[in-house]
């Protein structure tokens, strides 16, 4: 994806994070940008692991296991 990212983060959650070994985990945590899509490129470095799909914010905020996201998809929607 190419475009403009916020500036400031519009939110911030921590999750567990499985490493190499699956017996070990990890809380990392994760700060969420806007970005405001002006392109799209044909291939990345992860394509053969994630998908990229186009949904309203209020979707997005229905299919997010993440609560923190899933909030924040729902206040974006009324912005």
């Amino acid at each position: 994806m190419v475009g403009y990212i916020s500036p400031s983060s519009v939110g911030m959650f921590r999750a567990k994070k499985h490493a190499a070994n699956p017996q070990t985990q990890q809380t990392i945590e994760v700060w969420v940008y806007l970005l405001e899509v002006t392109e799209t490129a044909p291939d990345w470095p992860e394509r053969g692991k994630r998908t990229t799909r186009w949904v309203t914010c209020e979707a997005a905020a229905r299919q997010l296991r993440e609560p923190v996201l899933a909030h924040l998809c729902l206040r974006l929607a009324q912005s």
